[in-house]
């Protein structure tokens, strides 16, 4: 799936060799695009057409993709509906220029009920609509992703889970990822393998002091199932995917 545009963390992207990570943080050099200045600029919104119309052009028929995410997270980094939907409206149009044959989506991230129409914002309603699949994200417990499944299956479109399994925030695998598959709902869990991302910190690693400062190895790990070697971090979680997907089961 690849991932377009994306509104989380640094807002001022950069082209040229990027930072190394600064240690013991989340994301810490993860970066936007297309980022604050074009997003407060209707003006140079028309820049990004051939970005977006030619990559998804390119791979419009190319079957290792199987979904567009258009927009991550659009509204994040309190960007808010007004400002963002514009230029969202631009992208969908740019995307189904270019004919793809996979689906668009852009995903869902706050501010539920999703199912009660008079409560969802300009942004979320432009985001249903022209969404394929509509795709969401929770890092919530198993009864905080059951309401996130139920408040979009009336809708009447495939869903997908494009992000979860936070263990810090109490989103675990077990049994997270096997109601999903009884629900039908696709989903991608957070994090492979604990690499430059840092990902296994978690979000409040931004906090002054760093709570995490000087530990290599936190318990738990936020994110992310395989140390560098291939090794898992939690052995029975890996044992339970298996259980779950089928894949590599013993």
């Amino acid at each position: 799936m690849f991932v377009l545009l994306d509104s989380c963390w640094n807002a001022y992207p950069k082209l040229g060799k990027q930072p190394d990570p600064i240690p013991y943080v989340h994301n810490s050099q993860w970066v936007q695009a297309p980022g604050i200045d074009i997003v407060n600029d209707p003006e140079q919104f028309a820049l990004l057409k051939d970005y977006i119309y030619g990559v998804v052009s390119h791979f419009r028929n190319d079957e290792r993709i199987i979904a567009w995410d258009i927009w991550n997270e659009p509204d994040n980094s309190g960007y808010t509906a007004e400002l963002i939907t514009p230029l969202l409206e631009q992208v969908f149009s740019w995307c189904r220029e270019a004919n793809p044959t996979q689906p668009l989506t852009t995903p869902l991230w706050k501010d539920r009920p999703w199912n009660n129409s008079t409560r969802l914002n300009s942004l979320q309603r432009l985001q249903i609509e022209n969404s394929d699949v509509i795709s969401f994200h929770n890092y919530g417990d198993l009864n905080d992703l059951t309401d996130a499944v139920e408040s979009l299956q009336g809708y009447g479109k495939p869903l997908v889970c494009t992000e979860y399994m936070a263990r810090g925030a109490g989103s675990y695998f077990n049994p997270n990822l096997g109601y999903l598959k009884e629900t039908s709902v696709d989903a991608f869990n957070w994090g492979l393998v604990s690499g430059l991302t840092q990902t296994i910190y978690a979000w409040d690693s931004y906090n002054q002091p760093n709570p995490y400062e000087g530990i290599d190895d936190p318990e738990p790990w936020f994110h992310d199932i395989l140390r560098a070697d291939g090794t898992p971090k939690y052995p029975e979680e890996v044992d339970y995917i298996r259980s779950i997907t089928g894949v590599g089961k013993k």
